[in-house]
């Protein structure tokens, strides 16, 4: 499923405009940005929660030329955990 789709599922079932959930939709993405991006996390509770971890600066091998070691920085990456409602649905 993507956006458009989506987007169209939640109009229906709300009977709203696709344009006004289509703006919603952007700013519950735009949301857990700004939040992830200012050091937070975002839990919604039973379905899951977004976070930013941060990998430890580590060597690495050069794989053009594998007898040169290189530094591999440091990287900021997002995250989500599922929570238990969300499993437990997938699960059944």
């Amino acid at each position: 499923m993507n956006k458009v789709k989506l987007v169209e599922i939640i109009a229906n079932k709300t009977h709203s405009t696709k344009k006004s959930i289509e703006n919603i939709v952007d700013e519950f993405e735009n949301a857990i940005i700004e939040e992830l991006k200012n050091g937070g996390k975002v839990v919604l509770t039973g379905f899951g929660q977004f976070e930013v971890v941060t990998s430890k600066e580590r060597s690495g091998v050069n794989p053009r030329n594998i007898s040169e070691r290189i530094q591999i920085p440091s990287v900021k990456t997002p995250k989500f955990r599922a929570g238990k409602r969300f499993k437990d649905e997938i699960r059944k």
